[in-house]
């Protein structure tokens, strides 16, 4: 988290995504958002990508989706 706070405050208009290289790191990557989304909200917005891939729909993270999101954005609140 230290890096993207620190990335972020040099680049306050950039977006980070990112995803997990297998479907289980993305699935990781999902449940630790949910564990400390109270905490990240505080300085960030956090969307994801849901969907599918050939018809991929970027949405605010929602805690209890109950799918698998397919990536992540990451962006300091203005």
């Amino acid at each position: 988290m230290y890096i993207i706070q620190d990335f972020t405050r040099a680049n306050p208009t950039a977006k980070i995504v990112f995803t997990g290289s297998t479907k289980e790191r993305t699935l990781l990557y999902q449940r630790i958002i949910k564990t400390y989304l109270h905490t990240f909200q505080k300085e960030f917005e956090i969307t994801a990508l849901g969907g599918s891939f050939s018809n991929p729909v970027e949405t605010m993270f929602d805690p209890w989706y109950d799918k698998q999101y397919l990536a992540f954005f990451v962006k300091r609140k203005t």
